[in-house]
């Protein structure tokens, strides 16, 4: 709880509250003082000439009548100077309360530039350190590579410089920003120290996460198990890299070229691959729940056991692609190319299938319960063979065979 009149922003100043104290008491004085003179006169009038005597002596109401507009001046003269005091000490008040405003608007804006001129400080700072981090990095990985007596390059599995060389890596791309993980990534791959099958650097674990490989060249690198997540690989040639078991989640992988890539296992939520070339690439048991795979070419790819529910497949290209087991529940797939894809075992519930084209299609033993854009009559021209499936009106294919024929017999 505050106490005193100063600990109020709009408090009044002590000096404005002791005047007005003093004039308030000057007011009252001189209307007590006018009040008891006006008493005494009339009780020394009631005593002379009592007004039940009749008016006989006028003398006690004319001292009264020369007294009542002298009286009345006084009053009103009195009254206009402390409305006057009154208004000019309210001006002061707001005059003085601007004032407090326009100070406190101008502390508050030296306030916000000293912090943002803080901020700028410390992006510079950290900028800085940056860039010497990674210079430093380069400088040591470098000596590694030139060491005449044991280069890096040639070093062997299990030995010491290997062991220091990833350490290193890890350490400096913890402390650094996505584009100069870039930078790290590039001086790796062109020397040759994170090939696929004859990688000296080991990068599992590595934090890669939002790096920004937009357009890189990284085909045949070995990224296993590497954090990822966020990362800007759109439009990158990825051909043959091994991302196996990788963090994705969220990745931007627009138009990337990830021709025979081997992407199993790996953790591809809600990542973009949108126009993604993915011709025969390995996707065995890979979440790609919520992924957008929209355009994207997967003819011949290999996605058993793979997670894509509420995933987009709109216009996708599946021709001969293996989906076997591959959880395509509330999935779109409309206009999607499945011709001649391999769908056994498949749980396709309530996915949609408007315009697909599932021609040659092996749908042997698939859910399609609730699907959406195709009926049983349509499914059974198109698909082949269909025995065991679940049709989208919940029946088994065998149950409706039998009746359909039945029906079309009589």
């Amino acid at each position: 709880m505050q106490s005193g009149s100063g600990s109020s922003p709009a408090a009044e100043p002590k000096g404005s509250t002791r005047f007005n104290w003093i004039r308030r008491i000057v007011v009252i004085s001189a209307v007590l003082a006018l009040v008891g003179i006006l008493g005494d006169i009339l009780y020394v009038g009631a005593k002379t000439t009592p007004w039940w005597e009749g008016t006989h002596d006028k003398a006690f109401w004319a001292y009264l009548q020369l007294l009542i507009v002298p009286v009345a001046i006084a009053i009103g003269a009195t009254a206009i100077n402390w409305m006057q005091s009154e208004r000019a000490r309210r001006a002061e008040d707001i005059q003085e309360d601007r004032e407090r405003k326009a100070e406190g608007e101008r502390r508050k804006l030296e306030r916000e530039a000293q912090a943002a001129q803080r901020v700028r400080e410390l992006v510079v700072e950290n900028q800085r350190a940056q860039d010497e981090a990674l210079q430093a990095y380069l400088d040591q990985i470098s000596k590694l590579l030139l060491d005449k007596q044991r280069p890096l390059q040639l070093s062997g599995k299990g030995e010491v410089v290997r062991t220091v060389a990833r350490a290193r890596t890890l350490t400096a791309l913890t402390r650094l920003d996505g584009s100069r993980k870039r930078s790290v990534l590039q001086f790796l791959y062109e020397s040759d120290l994170v090939i696929k099958d004859r990688a000296v650097v080991d990068l599992k674990g590595a934090d890669l996460s939002d790096a920004r490989l937009s357009a890189a060249e990284l085909s045949t690198a070995n990224l296993s198990e590497a954090a990822l997540s966020g990362a800007r690989l759109n439009a990158a040639d990825l051909r043959g890299i091994d991302v196996s078991e990788a963090a994705l989640s969220k990745a931007d992988l627009s138009s990337a070229n990830l021709h025979e890539a081997n992407l199993s296992g790996a953790d591809l939520l809600e990542a973009d691959l949108s126009a993604a070339n993915l011709h025969e690439a390995n996707l065995i048991e890979a979440e790609l729940s919520r992924a957008i795979l929209s355009s994207a070419t997967l003819h011949r790819a290999d996605l058993s056991g793979a997670d894509l529910r509420w995933a987009k497949l709109l216009r996708t290209n599946l021709h001969e692609a293996n989906l076997s087991r591959v959880d395509l529940r509330w999935t779109d797939l409309s206009s999607a190319n499945l011709h001649e894809a391999n769908l056994d075992r498949a749980d396709l519930r309530e996915a949609n299938l408007s315009g697909a084209n599932l021609s040659g299609a092996n749908l042997s033993r698939v859910n399609l319960e609730g699907a959406l854009g195709i009926a049983n009559e349509e499914l059974r021209q198109q698909a082949n063979p269909l025995e065991g499936a679940t049709m989208p009106d919940g029946q088994k294919y065998e149950e409706w065979l039998k009746t359909y024929k039945d029906g079309r017999g009589k």
